[in-house]
């Protein structure tokens, strides 16, 4: 069965949104550890920053094996 457009950008928007929830706690769990000095607003930023190339990526990806 075939995915359509929407649905595969749906997808990946509900994946990627739990993954940002995880990823920027963890940011302020871990550079901390690794020495890394960040305000709160630049692990959001950062962590933002990974989301959008995240969404892409996983857009790209589920577009096509939803081709093959």
């Amino acid at each position: 069965m075939s995915q359509t457009r929407a649905m595969s950008a749906l997808e990946v928007l509900a994946n990627t949104s739990i993954a940002f929830v995880i990823s920027l706690a963890g940011s302020f769990v871990f550079n901390p550890l690794v020495g890394i000095k960040a305000t709160p607003m630049q692990n959001v930023g950062v962590t933002l920053m990974f989301t959008a190339l995240s969404l892409v990526r996983g857009y790209a990806i589920r577009r096509f094996f939803s081709r093959m």
